[in-house]
């Protein structure tokens, strides 16, 4: 997804930090989206499509109108890639059964390829004269409201988060999954009304029935949510699992966040004592707080964790395990609600090959596992398909035994991962760049490096979509990362700046909620965990505090 802002007339007089937000809200929806539509959104500042705001936000948006039976089923079949496209297939009418014409926003049409792109899809513009809290990784200010949460808000009603419910003879396709009882859809403005993707069986949030605001919006029972239909100051207002499950079944593609263990577009922090067996996460809420425990349960102890990844393309991270000791291997299959499901066997392996890195090798969205025999160079990733079993073995190629493989990700931006390899007595780095149909293209040289710097994490440090590589020299604590381009080259050094030497970085991962890679350190001596926020601009904006936590557990 790509949405492309055109500032309104009005934009000048807003605060500084306005444009900086709604191009953040931006770069957050594109990474969770992987759909190849543009949406283009005219947004103003106390102005709506040269109209006064008269709320907090207003949203005006272009859409179509399809008939159910002749276009819309066929298209939301069609579109059914991930675990909740299918499940929500349940919840669609037979055909001939009388369902009205159905409203779809020009972008979603667009992504459901029911029309080609417009010049513009919608209008969104906000109150210039509220109280705006900017950043809610402190919370947000008793008086101000969330501008994140807000901007989210109108900018989901553009890509197609609306009712039609109120209208005549006409309904939206998020009304398709609008019930009163279990097998009953609610096509009015009455109640109950509540969301459903397994027709009806589960509520997964109450609609909002109450005159005066969108009924395409969650009642005020769903509790904090960026979507409630009357939103209030003070509280951090976030994008929840239900706020993915809707705009999934509307005709976008969830990718999932990489340690997202439930749901919620934020990476969790996982951990394992190696030593007991017990193993956890912090679960990370929006504003980057660390939103407590969740126990995972036990485990054997000759198993390791080796990887996590989205191995059944439910959205959902899941937790990868090898027995070293005799090669067998197989994941923790997470849900929604961030509990574990059970085991899954993959099958065995030989030992003497090892577990390097989990991505996605050949652009079907869920995640594959890379092997390496480190003795002879031979490489290859067991490609696992959508009902999460594992297909087969894929060969990558043979490698000089001089490099080590030190990551994974996405360097050129084709939505496809590659393999990142390191000569550490040199300092030469480059990347294998795999293409969609799982084949190595070819060696892409990334350039020198000074063996005192260690490669310590991937991620994507700036909001570009494109993979960056993350590095520090571990005896003075100087930290920077290699910003790379979507045409796969170097763009350069970039500086974060230095680091106390008593604390590791343990991971990356958008612990925020804002799209764009953080950076996890702990002081294992002391167990103090927290992260560096970094911002769209690919600057660090600051260290974020988690918690303390037992020394006799690991990150993974």
């Amino acid at each position: 997804m790509d949405i492309v802002i055109t500032w309104g007339a009005h934009v000048g007089s807003a605060p500084s930090q306005f444009q900086n937000t709604v191009n953040t809200v931006a770069t957050f929806l594109e990474s969770l989206f992987w759909d190849q539509v543009t949406v283009n959104i005219t947004v103003d500042w106390g102005f709506v499509d040269r109209s006064p705001v008269s709320s907090l936000g207003a949203s005006s948006t272009f859409y179509d109108t399809f008939s159910y039976d002749g276009a819309v089923r066929a298209a939301l079949i069609s579109d059914s890639h991930t675990g909740i496209d299918a499940q929500s297939l349940s919840s669609l009418p037979n055909l001939g059964v009388g369902t009205p014409t159905v409203a779809i926003a020009s972008a979603a049409a667009h992504a459901l390829g029911l029309t080609s792109i417009t010049s513009v899809d919608g209008y969104c513009g906000f109150d210039s004269s509220v109280s705006w809290d900017w950043d809610n990784s402190n919370g947000v200010t008793p008086g101000s409201y969330d501008a994140f949460g807000v901007i989210l808000h109108e900018m989901t009603e553009n890509l197609g988060r609306f009712s039609f419910v109120d209208g005549v003879s006409t309904i939206s396709q998020q009304d398709l999954f609008r019930f009163s009882s279990s097998g009953t859809h609610q096509y009015s403005t009455g109640s109950p009304a509540y969301f459903s993707i397994n027709n009806g069986a589960t509520n997964l949030g109450n609609w909002n029935t109450t005159n005066g605001g969108d009924y395409g919006d969650w009642a005020s029972s769903v509790g904090a949510d960026m979507g409630l239909a009357f939103g209030s100051s003070g509280v951090i207002e976030p994008f929840t699992t239900r706020d993915v499950i809707n705009m999934d079944v509307i005709g976008y593609n969830y990718q999932g966040v990489n340690r997202d263990f439930n749901l919620n577009t934020i990476s969790d922090v996982l951990w394992r004592n190696p030593t007991t067996g017990v193993t956890g996460y912090f679960q990370m809420t929006a504003g980057g707080f660390n939103g407590g425990w969740h126990d995972i349960g036990g485990s054997s102890t000759s198993y390791s964790i080796v990887g996590s990844g989205d191995f059944n393309y439910d959205g959902v991270a899941d937790v990868l395990w090898r027995d070293n000791s005799t090669g067998i291997t197989g994941y923790y299959q997470m849900n929604s609600s961030g509990n574990l499901v059970g085991w899954r066997d993959i099958g065995g392996s030989s030992t003497a090959y090892t577990v390097v890195g989990v991505g996605d090798f050949n652009g079907d969205h869920v995640s594959d596992v890379l092997w390496r025999d480190n003795s002879t160079g031979i490489t290859g990733y067991f490609q696992m398909n959508s009902s999460g079993n594992l297909v087969g073995w894929h060969d990558v190629g043979g490698s000089s035994t001089a490099y080590t493989i030190k990551g994974v990700g996405d360097f050129n931006g084709d939505g496809v991962s590659d393999i990142l390899w390191r000569n550490d007595s040199t300092g030469t780095t480059g990347y294998f760049q795999m293409n969609s149909s799982g084949n190595l293209v070819g060696w892409h040289d990334i350039g020198g490096s000074s063996v005192s710097y260690s490669i310590v994490g991937v991620g994507d440090f700036n909001g570009d979509h494109v993979s960056d590589v993350l590095w520090r020299d571990n005896s003075t604590g100087v930290t920077g990362y290699y910003q790379m381009n979507s045409a796969g080259n170097l763009v350069g050094w970039r500086d974060i700046g230095g680091s106390s030497t008593t604390y590791t970085v343990v991971g990356t991962g958008d612990y925020n909620g804002d799209g764009i890679s953080d950076v996890l350190w702990r002081n294992n001596s002391t167990g103090v965990v927290g992260y560096y926020q970094m911002d769209a601009s690919g600057n660090l904006q600051g260290w974020h505090d988690i918690a303390g936590s037992s020394t006799a557990y690991l990150v993974y």
